[in-house]
């Protein structure tokens, strides 16, 4: 008996390679979307925001708006402002990628698109704030 199960091994191995090699291979590359973690910290704590209106065709509109933090930005962060109604729809928008560092404390001016008349200030009840600093690794 066990003279015919060792006849039968290399039959039972050839059978098994031919199996597995007529499974097509699939070769999958996953993005490590995700993977590890990191604290998100705020490149920023506190943001004061001052409106920057002009006159243009004897109509008053909000133009630009002007940020300042209370920490210093490194050159390329990113800030987004977004004036929204009490729907949290945007009314106006502005964003700008730094060049230079900004220091805490210092005014950047950034200017709004669409200028807001009076119709869209009646409307406007809060501004978002989105501030990213430098990227973060793991």
């Amino acid at each position: 008996m066990a003279g015919r199960a060792l006849r039968a091994l290399p039959f039972i191995v050839a059978l098994a390679a031919a199996a597995a090699l007529a499974v097509p291979v699939i070769q999958v590359t996953v993005q490590q979307l995700g993977a590890g973690y990191s604290d998100v910290l705020s490149p920023v704590g506190k943001a004061w925001v001052n409106h920057v209106f002009k006159v243009e065709d004897l109509q008053l509109k909000l133009d630009a708006v002007k940020v300042k933090f209370d920490r210093d930005l490194p050159e390329g962060a990113y800030i987004r402002v977004e004036l929204r109604d009490c729907n949290g729809e945007t009314l106006a928008s502005g964003e700008v990628t730094l060049e230079r560092h900004l220091h805490a404390g210092e005014w950047l001016c950034i200017d709004l698109t669409p200028d807001l008349g009076v119709y869209g200030l009646i409307q406007y009840q809060r501004v978002v704030l989105v501030v990213a600093g430098a990227e973060v690794g793991t």
